[in-house]
């Protein structure tokens, strides 16, 4: 039986730059410079986590990754829960 993580968390109390510099720290952002000459991949702490996003702000993850992300929410000092989830077949090959 797979098991994984769900975290909710709710942005609503910060303000929209706020917002924006945590969803970019986040899941990572692309960048251009030059006039978009040059294009820069920018890397979020979710780029190299395999993760299943549902809706917005929801995030679905493996429980050996769910302390990784626990701590940056707690660090961006936003409200979120965490619960067990048990996955099909499928939906753990996403991860």
């Amino acid at each position: 039986m797979p098991i994984a993580t769900l975290f909710t968390f709710d942005t609503t109390h910060k303000h929209l730059k706020e917002k924006t510099k945590f969803y970019r720290r986040l899941y990572g952002y692309a960048d251009s410079s030059c006039y978009g000459k040059y294009f820069y991949e920018r890397q979020g702490l979710l780029s190299s986590i395999p993760h299943i996003r549902p809706t917005e702000s929801v995030i679905i993850l493996k429980t050996k990754y769910s302390s990784l992300l626990r701590d940056f929410l707690k660090k961006e000092k936003v409200k979120f829960s965490e619960h067990k989830v048990i996955l099909t077949r499928g939906e753990m090959a996403k991860l």
